[in-house]
């Protein structure tokens, strides 16, 4: 709905760019900041209060799946910090994450203390959001309640939410004036040691700065930082870009994540122009097993003709910000390439949900950086454009946020904590365990809390090992029983993820388990009869 041909949240804005632009020429100290009325601190307690309160249930119902657990049992499983980075060789993941579980698995016996950790992040993110981020207040009650900040990096435990909160950081530093840039270079470093997709997001952000900068410098901006400062913040943030690198190297043996995709696929070169859709329009089928699916899955060509169409719309919002635009353009061709080269594939959330990430940082960075050649004749401006954009993208995202919770409070996420509950009631939690696939097999390891035999690879364990080992083909199903089985050996079962077509006579269905919502959970268990 439109007043006087002005769209919600423009008002906002623009008082923002004004702020910015009158500050261009003021003293750095600039104009003392709106004072926000009793009406407005409430709502926003409000929304803080309810992200609170909906993000908690929804981690208490939550089942765990197995790239949460994968941390936590690989963390457990370290005799010490030494052992713990040689662990993390094959993961492809920084070491920050796990640096903080460490501490948490001595002190605890439950992954369910990392989902205290994840909680504690998701309410300080919102914080920084709520108090810090120039939204109008239905802005920041979307996006609180908007499918990324609830569910995918609030409710989920990885370290993606830490690069979250981390960048939500950076932005709130970086917005203010003047710039405290050694802090946000800090800042951003440490973002990159969250994951490779916070190293694009540090890369995207410090590069739009750093153009910003140059723009003030050139328009004699006071607020345009030293050289001095600009050398020591670009020299912290390269140094958490080298860490991260340095400790994502895949080693000899890793297994199918070591190379890079360099041949040209126009189908899977179209998905993941298409990833830009899933970001900004995240409604997934309306089913139990809606996870990681949209409602164009299978029309990949409109999905990608309509991304194109996002992408040119963002950087029409921008065209008078060029810091915002260099930053949006940088992340959004580092976050393609990195799902087409390294990825091959682009329809999980946690992947592409960095793309709205970075249409969260620019439209919180734009209103206070440099304006230059903004047009104000017929066309709308970009301030308003920027209100339109962020706010139907909000809208989409609050229905697919209310989806996915309710869901989760009213459905199993993963069946393999049933499955570790259904082994300890029934006394067969000291059973040897052959588990295949490992990858769904170890979430039933993490919660068991100890190691099952991995038919891929030829070993018991509890994280998965991504080596070459893995890799080969699979052994028959009663050469590795007679591998595990023993005359007075404990009880042997066989746990599955999808049921036997031709049950042997030697195995018997003990219990199913496929009531969750992640589809390659599902559970088939069956027991070794030793004749």
């Amino acid at each position: 709905m439109t007043t006087g041909g002005r769209t919600p949240g423009t008002e906002a804005l623009e008082e923002q760019e004004a702020v910015g632009a009158a500050r261009a020429t003021a003293p750095p100290t600039g104009a003392p900041p709106r004072v926000r009325g009793s009406h407005d601190r409430a709502i926003e307690l409000a929304i803080l209060v309810g992200f609170a309160i909906v993000v908690g249930l929804t981690i208490l119902r939550h089942e765990m799946w197995r790239d949460e657990l994968q941390a936590w049992t690989l963390t457990r499983s370290s005799t010490g910090l030494r052992d713990l980075l040689h662990n993390l060789r094959f993961e492809g993941h920084p070491a920050l994450w796990y640096l903080l579980l460490y501490p948490l698995t001595r002190w605890f016996d439950g992954p369910e203390a990392m989902q205290a950790l994840q909680y504690a992040i998701a309410v300080a993110t919102m914080t920084v959001i709520v108090y810090r981020a120039p939204f109008t207040l239905l802005q920041k009650g979307m996006v609180a309640f908007g499918y990324f900040l609830v569910f995918e990096y609030g409710t989920l435990s990885r370290s993606y939410a830490l690069g979250v909160l981390l960048l939500v950081v950076a932005c709130a530093v970086a917005a203010r004036s003047p710039r405290n840039v050694p802090l946000v270079g800090l800042l951003l470093g440490l973002v990159a040691l969250t994951s490779a997709f916070g190293a694009i997001l540090a890369v995207a952000v410090g590069g739009g700065l750093l153009v910003d900068e140059l723009a003030r410098r050139r328009s004699d901006d006071p607020r345009a930082a030293s050289p001095q400062s600009l050398a020591i913040g670009a020299a912290v943030a390269l140094g958490g870009l080298l860490v991260a690198y340095a400790q994502s190297i895949p080693p000899e043996n890793a297994g199918e994540y070591r190379g890079w995709r360099t041949d040209l696929d126009a189908g899977e070169m179209g998905s993941t122009i298409a990833s830009v859709w899933r970001a900004f329009v995240p409604i997934p089928h309306l089913e139990r097993e809606f996870w990681n699916t949209n409602v164009l899955d299978g029309r990949v060509t409109i999905a990608a003709i309509l991304s194109l169409g996002l992408i040119g719309l963002v950087a029409a919002t921008l065209r008078a910000k060029p810091g915002a635009l260099v930053a949006w353009g940088l992340g959004l061709g580092g976050i393609l390439v990195f799902l087409y080269a390294k990825i091959g594939y682009s329809a999980s959330g946690r992947h592409y949900g960095h793309i709205f990430l970075l249409l969260l940082a620019v439209s919180w960075l734009a209103p206070s950086m440099a304006t230059t050649g903004e047009d104000r004749g017929g066309r709308a401006r970009p301030a308003e454009l920027r209100a339109v954009v962020l706010t139907v993208v909000l809208v989409m995202h609050l229905f697919a946020g209310a989806f996915a919770v309710a869901l989760d409070w009213t459905t199993p996420f993963s069946d393999g904590r049933a499955v570790a509950r259904y082994l300890q009631t029934n006394g067969l939690d000291a059973a040897v365990i052959i588990g295949y696939p490992d990858t769904s097999a170890s979430t039933v390891a993490g919660y068991l809390q100890r190691q099952v035999y991995y038919p891929q690879g030829g070993r018991f364990g509890s994280y998965v090992i991504w080596d070459t080992d893995r890799s080969g083909r699979p052994r028959p199903l009663a050469d590795v029983i007679a591998d595990v089985l023993r005359p007075s050996g404990p009880t042997v079962l066989v746990l599955r993820t999808a049921p036997l077509d031709d049950l042997p006579p030697d195995l018997r269905l003990l219990a199913t388990f496929d009531d969750g919502i992640v589809a390659d959970e599902h559970y088939w268990l069956y027991e070794v009869d030793r004749g």
